[in-house]
């Protein structure tokens, strides 16, 4: 649900992450994912990221866990390169790119739930997985 909130309301993310979340669930209540567009953004970006790049993609480099931050931001940017038709063939290498970013790393690793480094990092990820083209 965080991946979907991200990707349909992130210009409306406000702290704390749990009120975020719960206004998000209060107004989609009725509504099911397989019939949201988003739902099937969802999906074909998961896809995407399996047979690309499988779990590293959500993981720090060299790292065993996945990284929650980490890992909205990369679906977010995935999801919406797929509603635009432009999910790059390369997805290993962005990701693996954006992985290396410092600011993107900062805003994985600390006070992920501030408003400026969820923004931050929606926004280096979008860089390097949709504006790269």
């Amino acid at each position: 649900m965080r991946i979907l909130a991200l990707y349909e309301e992130s210009a409306k993310y406000k702290r704390p992450l749990k009120q975020f979340l719960n206004g998000y669930a209060k107004s989609h209540r009725k509504q099911n994912v397989d019939t949201l567009r988003a739902g099937h953004y969802f999906i074909d970006a998961a896809l995407q990221i399996e047979t690309q790049v499988g779990s590293g993609a959500f993981r720090r480099k060299g790292g065993a866990q996945v990284n929650a931050a980490q890992a909205e931001a990369v679906m977010v940017a995935v999801m919406e390169a797929a509603s635009k038709g432009l999910v790059p063939s390369d997805l290993l290498g962005k990701i693996t790119a954006l992985q290396s970013d410092q600011e993107f790393i900062a805003s994985t690793t600390k006070s992920t739930a501030d408003n400026d480094a969820v923004q931050q990092r929606l926004a280096k990820a979008k860089e390097y997985l949709i504006d790269h083209g």
